[in-house]
Parts: C-alpha cells; sequence; structure tokens
C-alpha cells in the first residue's frame, strides 16, 4: 500500500496506524481500514519484504532498491580488497578474483566484492586462501611448464622451421608463435611465455605487453635464444621515415633499401606536411643485425632524421 502511494513512501515504511492503533510492516491490510502509514528517513527496503508484499510494483521496487545498494556496496569491497591486495604484495588479477568466487561457491565476483563490504568475509582468511593459491600455481607452473615442452609435437615439416629457437635449457623444436604486438624478429632480445594451451609465445623485450606479462604470470617467463641459421626464412618488418623534405628524399631512401642493401621492399607510403615528411615503409630483412644495418644506412641520408621500428 505505501508503495501504491510513492516509492520514497515505500522505500521508508516501518509500518501503520490502522484505525488508531500501530502495526507491524508484516500487518494485512483488509479492506475498509482507516490506514497512516509510518515512515523513517533511515529505514530502507530489505530482502525479507519480498516475503510478504503481494503487488508486482512494490516487489520491483524493492529488487531494484537491493540490486542497487549491493552494487554500490560491491565497489566499496572491490576497493578494500585491492587496497589489502597491494598492502600483501599480492598482484590482483582476473585469477586470483575467480579462484576466490569459486572458494567461496559464490556465483560471480559482484557476490564477493558484497560480502567483503558487508564484513561477512574474513579479510585474513582470504589473505591465507591467495597465499596458498599463489604458491600453488607457483610451483605447478615450475613442474609443468618443462613436461608440456617436453611432449609437444611437430610434424616433420614444422620441426624443421621451428628449429629457430632455444627455449630454455637443452629445449628445442617447441610449439612456439611469434607475438603480432611487437613482432620479434631473429637477432631481437626476446622471452617466451607459456600460455594456457601450452604453447609457447615470443616477445621482444621492450614489447608493450612485456612489463605486464613479467609482473602478473612471472612463473609462465621462460628465456629464449634464437639459433644461429642461414636457412631462416626473412622477417617483414615495418618502418616509420620522418625528416626534412629535401628534394629526391624518397629516391634515395628506395635506392637504399633496394640497391645498397638489396632488401626486399614490400610497400612504401611517403606524406608531407610543410617542409616535414613522414614515411612507412614494409621490408623484408634476414636478422635484427641485417635490420641494424639498414636502418644505420637510411639515418645516413641526408634529410632523413629518425628511423625507427613500428607494428
Amino acid at each position: 500500500f505505501a508503495y501504491e502511494i510513492h516509492t520514497d513512501v515505500g522505500a521508508q515504511c516501518k509500518g501503520a496506524i490502522i484505525n488508531g492503533k500501530v502495526v507491524p510492516i508484516r500487518y494485512t491490510l483488509k479492506n475498509g481500514e482507516r490506514v497512516d502509514i509510518l515512515t523513517a528517513k533511515n529505514q530502507k527496503p530489505k530482502l525479507d519484504w519480498l516475503g510478504f508484499v503481494v503487488t508486482g510494483k512494490a516487489q520491483a521496487h524493492i529488487k531494484r532498491h537491493l540490486k542497487e545498494h549491493k552494487y554500490k556496496e560491491a565497489e566499496i569491497g572491490k576497493e578494500i580488497l585491492n587496497r589489502k591486495l597491494k598492502n600483501w604484495k599480492i598482484k590482483s588479477s582476473e585469477d586470483l578474483i575467480n579462484m576466490l568466487v569459486r572458494h567461496y561457491k559464490l556465483e560471480t565476483g559482484i557476490d564477493l566484492y558484497y560480502m567483503i563490504a558487508e564484513e561477512k568475509l574474513d579479510l585474513l582468511e582470504i589473505k591465507k586462501v591467495l597465499l596458498q593459491f599463489v604458491e600453488a600455481e607457483h610451483s605447478k607452473q615450475r613442474q609443468e611448464i618443462p613436461e608440456q615442452a617436453k611432449e609437444i609435437k611437430t610434424t616433420a615439416e614444422e620441426k624443421q622451421d621451428e628449429e629457430k629457437l632455444f627455449i630454455g635449457e637443452n629445449l628445442k623444436n617447441i610449439n612456439y608463435r611469434l607475438a603480432k604486438c611487437c613482432n620479434p624478429i631473429p637477432g631481437d632480445s626476446v622471452f617466451g611465455f607459456v600460455t594456457t594451451h601450452g604453447g609457447i609465445t615470443i616477445h621482444r623485450h621492450n614489447c608493450p605487453n612485456a612489463r605486464r606479462l613479467h609482473e602478473l604470470y612471472p612463473y609462465r617467463i621462460m628465456p629464449v635464444k634464437w639459433l644461429h641459421s642461414k636457412e631462416l626464412a626473412p622477417s617483414l618488418i615495418n618502418l616509420k621515415i620522418t625528416g626534412r623534405d629535401e628534394l629526391g628524399i624518397v629516391g634515395s631512401i628506395t635506392k637504399v633499401i633496394t640497391d645498397d642493401l638489396r632488401v626486399n621492399m614490400r610497400s612504401i607510403n611517403f606524406k608531407t606536411k610543410g617542409k616535414r615528411f613522414e614515411g612507412f615503409v614494409t621490408v623484408m630483412v634476414h636478422d635484427h643485425e641485417h635490420l641494424n644495418q639498414l636502418i644505420y644506412k637510411l639515418k645516413k641520408i641526408q634529410g632523413v632524421e629518425k628511423v625507427v621500428r613500428s607494428k
């Protein structure tokens, strides 16, 4: 009845005066009764209200309020947990939160954060559970990574191509792929990252994602070295060249690439703005040393100020 009058009246209802007599909020109204709703500013809808309200309108308002309250409390709980994780020197991650959700038999992370905010979970117990999980993961990875690497098999054709790398100590012929985010080439300073499927992704040490991977998953990092081989296939590299727009600058750059170093050039795109130019060139190089030689030669061209490797 209170919700029929107004949403706020329903939300703050604490009881009523029926025919001059005070009754509790659970009282069932009867036809012909005179009703005065009693409200309180500190009153809020509670979960048990859903057990005795009758109308769909009242139920909808109560559920919406409870949901909004839960999300607000969950934000507070999330801040509390993140602050504690920082104090405990534990890196927050999706894996950790999912583990806690499973451990406490909850449905979502929102439920976890809400229970923390409501002080229904002991933070010291959470710390103990997290430390056990982190240590177990580290031990598991130390045992599984070598075993996974040994069990990976390749076809005869793949085997010849994949003997480009030593991964770890005395390990080769590993099922790996080159990361698209940094496009490493033979000779680059690189590391291996063990994926959840048991394969390894090769990243440059100056990859944009390198720092994040080392911080979140240090136990999944593996040392990687290139094997020296003359049979390595050329790698596709993108270069960004900038400088002053001198007369014949594009021709000079093209000559160095195709004639002087005999590098296979796949594409070239230059644009000028005022007295400045910006060019993007895609070339095929054999290794890191070959690339450095090309960059050195390009920087010697009059008008070229900067040559950098790009995605």
